[in-house]
C-alpha cells in the first residue's frame, strides 16, 4: 500500500499552523480589510451571510487532510529536518496551490492582489507545516 507510517501528534500540531496563521493573516490588522474590499463585502455582510461554524469545520478538516498528505510526502521523500520539509512545502505551495489558483483567478477575472493575499497564505503555511512534519518524522 502507498502509505507511510506517520506521527499523528506531529500531524495535529502541523494542522494548527493554518488555523493560527489564517486567524492573523485575514485579521483586520493584516490583510482582512484589503481582502474584504477585494471580495466586495463588508464585515457586517460576512457576519450576516456566513456560517462561522461551517467555515471552521471545513477549514479545520482541510488543515488535517493537508497535514496528513504533507506527512505522507515528507515520509516518502525521506526529508529530515525543518529545512528539507520547508522546501517540500514551498514546492507544494508554488507548484500546486499557486498554479491552480492562478488558472481560476484568470478565468474569473479576479484581482491580482486578491490572488496574492490568498496564495500568500498557503505559501506561508505549507512550508511551516512540512517543516514541522519533517522534524517529527
Amino acid at each position: 500500500m502507498w502509505t507511510a507510517e506517520i506521527n499523528y501528534a506531529a500531524m495535529i500540531v502541523a494542522a494548527l499552523v493554518p488555523i493560527a496563521v489564517g486567524f492573523n493573516w485575514y485579521s483586520l490588522r493584516v490583510f482582512g480589510k484589503a481582502w474584504m474590499r477585494l471580495i466586495g463585502k463588508t464585515q457586517e455582510q460576512i457576519e450576516a451571510e456566513g456560517n462561522m461554524v461551517r467555515a471552521l469545520v471545513v477549514s479545520n478538516v482541510g488543515a488535517l487532510v493537508t497535514s496528513y498528505l504533507l506527512a505522507q510526502i515528507v515520509a516518502f521523500t525521506g526529508a529530515e529536518g525543518f529545512g528539507e520539509g520547508f522546501v517540500i512545502g514551498i514546492w507544494g505551495a508554488i507548484g500546486l496551490v499557486a498554479t491552480a489558483f492562478a488558472s481560476s483567478y484568470v478565468y474569473e477575472n479576479r484581482p491580482q492582489s486578491l490572488y496574492l493575499i490568498n496564495v500568500g497564505y498557503h505559501v506561508v503555511t505549507l512550508p511551516i507545516m512540512a517543516g514541522i512534519l519533517s522534524v517529527w518524522s
